[in-house]
């Protein structure tokens, strides 16, 4: 990850303002690059981002096909994330609340999340907002309230108060 982080940083170098949405691993992705970055990053929206780790990693990781299938990515998933949000950069996070995916499957009912990532895992300390939408973790990517949220965010700095209602 931060290997990751360090190549898009040096390939920013543009004096604008940069925004950054991020998926999953993507959210803490564009949080390593906020930090390195210095200031460039404004705004970053963290979609189905498990910053305090993934119960669902951790239990996929412990079986051979899960080794393989998280591989490289197994720390930066599995643990929690240790890197702050940077100061000038506002961080907003959506969870999902549809609990249908892989992580069911691996860790069986237990608390709300969008099927692969667990709701208290999207939290992070220093976020600017953080909104609950009715997604799995795969279709917050086609979802148009999930999108009216991003762009509220990223336009505005906070998600839009009506948000529910789209």
């Amino acid at each position: 990850m931060a290997e990751a982080a360090a190549r898009l940083a040096s390939d920013l170098g543009n004096p604008f303002p940069t925004l950054f949405v991020g998926h999953s691993l993507g959210g803490r992705l564009a949080v390593a690059l906020a930090a390195r970055a210095e200031g460039q990053l404004t705004r970053v929206v963290a979609l189905g981002t498990p910053f305090a780790g993934s119960l669902a990693a951790r239990r996929l990781a412990r079986v051979g096909p899960g080794r393989w299938l998280l591989r490289s990515a197994s720390a930066d998933v599995t643990g929690p994330w240790a890197d702050a949000v940077p100061d000038g950069c506002e961080l907003g996070i959506v969870a999902g609340t549809r609990p249908l995916g892989l992580g069911r499957l691996v860790t069986g009912v237990g608390r709300p999340g969008d099927g692969t990532v667990r709701i208290d895992e999207t939290r992070q300390v220093g976020n600017s907002g953080w909104i609950e939408l009715p997604v799995t973790h795969m279709s917050m990517l086609a979802s148009g309230r999930v999108a009216a949220a991003v762009a509220g965010f990223l336009r505005n700095g906070k998600f839009p108060v009506n948000i529910h209602n789209l």
